[in-house]
């Protein structure tokens, strides 16, 4: 048990806690990344296996999330609220494009999903050679041939994210103002078509995706004193919804990297024992003895291995794999990977390995170039998530935001929590590229249609 980490985390639970004292929209605007981040480090760092260094490791953990909160808070407030908002008008679309893309989000939504749903399976059936295979693969590795294509097949995973965003979108409409007609059997059958498509990936995070959108939904709506106005259907529809999704995530917990044969064996296996397996598997990470993948067990390896066995990577590491990550490595076969794959190698003494862990921002700090690393990384990346949360309330103060603030205050969110776990390059990729990607959508469209961007009112 990391008794002082968890100290640590106590602390600065206490201290937010008492922030939320502070009058105001955006102290629960605030609130919903900031718990987040909390329960992924109690998760991620609670707990530690025996090592040579456990305290050491322990006093390190609790050290990193301390100062990881303060640079959060520092990088939180310290740009004003009117430059956030002079610099995220530049966000908006063109009004006739933004009303009549809002007025037809029902259709946009059923097409979306059909296009989903065409590349998805068209591509997992050439990766794994049938439908049933495709089925049946649940996170199981493809053979080395075939690693080229991953990257194209993940193009159909943006497309879901975007649909989602839709969705959730579409039942805040249900708040203050009924715009949408709310969800009908057409959209249902289209979001289970969606979900259980999703599923044969064997990515919990995805099928987590859409009920922690709801979530972050309703929460937007009780921020902003708006009640709910539509139809008891799409509550109902909404909690099935959330329901399926939460199952199946649980569900894939235990089941997936398995090979199974038929879709037989797999109802054999979804059963209430491998939901509460699932569960454990999320929240537990399985044992923490030896070469556990619990990050605080990470950590400790790192410590262990880097300065000793194996030579610091160098601090200029990870800020290089993610200036090169754009390329392509069908062109550039040794382009540099994630820490999360190297330390695998490196620990492992391995010469190729397609898996990955995380050691949060001082694991992979300390690897780079030891405490100093350590420090550095966590004082780095907890700034980017504050700065990135920093928007994500500004967009969200105005109940009458645009749906563009929608879309851009979700990619904020979303950019605001990642960097806890880590690899960095992974959380680097997730929340940079689709930021990258939507500003740059708006500023074509912008360019195309010769308008100006509109102010956004305090």
């Amino acid at each position: 048990m990391a008794i002082i980490s968890i100290t640590a985390f106590i602390f600065v639970t206490i201290v937010y806690f008492v922030m939320l004292k502070q009058n105001g929209m955006g102290r629960w605007l605030f609130a919903f990344p900031f718990t987040l981040i909390i329960v992924q480090f109690f998760i991620h760092f609670r707990l530690l296996a025996d090592s040579s260094k456990s305290m050491a490791v322990d006093i390190s953990i609790g050290l990193s999330a301390i100062i990881y909160f303060l640079a959060f808070f520092m990088a939180y407030y310290f740009p004003s609220e009117s430059y956030v908002t002079k610099t995220a008008k530049y966000l908006l679309v063109p009004t006739p494009l933004r009303i009549h893309f809002t007025s037809h989000l029902r259709f946009y939504t059923i097409i979306l999903t059909v296009i989903f749903l065409f590349l998805f399976w068209s591509w997992r059936i050439q990766l794994y050679g049938s439908f049933t295979e495709a089925s049946l693969a649940m996170y199981s590795r493809i053979s080395p041939e075939n690693e080229e294509k991953i990257f194209v097949s993940r193009i159909p995973l943006v497309l879901y994210q975007f649909i989602c965003v839709l969705l959730s979108y579409r039942f805040f409409l249900q708040f203050g103002e009924k715009r949408d007609q709310g969800f009908n059997f057409i959209d249902l059958i289209c979001i289970v078509l969606l979900i259980f498509s999703i599923a044969t990936t064997g990515s919990r995070g995805c099928m987590f995706i859409l009920p922690l959108l709801f979530l972050f939904t309703g929460f937007i709506a009780f921020a902003n004193k708006l009640r709910f106005q539509a139809g008891m259907i799409t509550r109902v529809y909404v909690v099935s919804i959330s329901c399926l999704c939460i199952f199946l995530g649980l569900t894939l917990g235990s089941i997936r990297g398995a090979r199974y044969d038929s879709f037989g064996e797999v109802l054999n296996d979804l059963n209430f024992e491998n939901q509460y397996q699932g569960l454990q598997s999320i929240v537990w990470h399985g044992d923490f003895e030896g070469k556990s993948n619990y990050p605080a067990n990470i950590v400790a390896q790192c410590m262990e291995m880097y300065g000793n066995e194996v030579a610091f990577l160098g601090l200029h590491y990870t800020p290089y794999t993610m200036a090169v990550n754009p390329i392509p490595r069908i062109f550039w076969e040794s382009k540099p990977m994630g820490f999360g794959r190297v330390f695998v190698l490196d620990y492992h003494n391995l010469a190729e390995s397609s898996h990955s862990v995380g050691a949060g921002t001082f694991g992979e700090g300390y690897a780079a170039w030891g405490y100093a690393g350590g420090v550095i990384y966590t004082l780095i990346f907890a700034a980017i998530a504050g700065l990135a949360a920093r928007f994500y309330v500004v967009l969200l103060k105005n109940a009458t935001y645009y749906i563009e603030h929608w879309i851009f205050a979700l990619l904020f969110f979303n950019f605001s929590i990642l960097f806890v776990r880590g690899d960095m390059l992974s959380a680097w990729v997730t929340g940079a590229y689709p930021l990258i990607i939507a500003i740059v959508c708006v500023f074509t469209l912008r360019t195309l249609f010769s308008l100006r961007p509109k102010t956004i009112h305090n």
